[in-house]
């Protein structure tokens, strides 16, 4: 897993790449997507990314951003700095096994709550 933010890094400073502007809208949006030659591909998701990146210097770091952040993706970003090394150390997960169940809601409970809604937001009249 080591260096996976770098190499994701990298690919949005392809030039040409829609990675970054891709990156981007799922910031803003649940919905996005990118064309190819086969067509266009569309995702439907709620984006977290935490990247860890090791630097040997700042500008090893300005090389890195400097090349994917032409779209702003440097400002969608927290940062946090330590020039410890630390050892990392896989730590052991526990599988946990979930058994859905089905929910219930009254009828009409929906559209009472939507009607509401749509009231108070002025666009129902």
């Amino acid at each position: 897993m080591q260096d996976e933010y770098r190499a994701t890094l990298q690919k949005c400073g392809i030039q040409g790449s829609s990675l970054p502007q891709l990156f981007n809208t799922l910031w803003n949006y649940d919905k996005g997507g990118a064309a190819d030659k086969k067509g266009v591909e569309t995702c439907f998701v709620t984006l977290s990314v935490l990247g860890s990146l090791t630097v040997d210097d700042p500008s090893d770091f300005a090389k890195l951003f400097g090349a994917s952040s032409i779209s702003g993706l440097v400002d969608r970003h927290i940062f946090g700095y330590s020039d410890k090394r630390i050892k990392f150390r896989p730590f052991s997960i526990t599988r946990e096994f979930l058994q859905p169940k089905g929910v219930t809601f009254p009828t009409g409970f929906g559209t009472q709550r939507t009607s509401g809604w749509a009231r108070s937001m002025s666009v129902v009249g």
